[in-house]
C-alpha cells in the first residue's frame, strides 16, 4: 500500500467509526462495518459492509426507509472527507451474523470473500 493510499485508507475508517458509532445508537440491530477496496480503482472498487445481528433485523432495515437512510450517512462521512461514492446503492452492502453462522459457521473472511 503506498503512503497516500495508506493515509486515505485511516480517514476512511475514521469517518467509519463515526457512522458506527451512530448506526448502533440510530439501527435496531446494527453491530459493526468494515470496507475493503482496490486502491488502484478507487473510489469505484470501495465496498462498506454493514453487519446486522440477525436476518429479521435486516429485513426490517431493507422493507423501511432504513437502508436509505443508512446508505446516505455512509456516503454523507465520506463525502466530508473527499471520498464520493458514485453507486452507494452497490458499494454499500448489508449482511447478518445470523447469515454468516448459517452459511460459514460464523467465519467473516469466508462470507466477506463473496462481496
Amino acid at each position: 500500500m503506498r503512503k497516500t493510499d495508506k493515509k486515505i485508507d485511516n480517514a476512511i475508517r475514521d469517518a467509519l467509526t463515526l457512522v458506527c458509532d451512530h448506526a448502533q445508537l440510530s439501527f435496531e440491530g446494527f453491530q459493526w462495518l468494515t470496507h475493503y477496496v482496490n486502491y488502484d480503482n478507487f473510489p469505484n472498487s470501495l465496498k462498506i459492509i454493514c453487519i446486522f445481528n440477525t436476518d429479521e433485523q435486516l429485513a426490517n432495515l431493507r422493507q423501511g426507509d432504513y437502508g436509505r437512510l443508512l446508505r446516505q450517512l455512509i456516503k454523507q462521512h465520506l463525502a466530508d472527507i473527499n471520498v464520493v461514492i458514485k453507486n452507494v446503492d452497490k458499494q454499500v452492502l448489508f449482511d447478518s451474523e445470523q447469515a454468516c453462522v448459517t452459511t460459514h459457521n460464523g467465519k467473516w473472511a469466508q462470507k466477506l470473500a463473496q462481496h
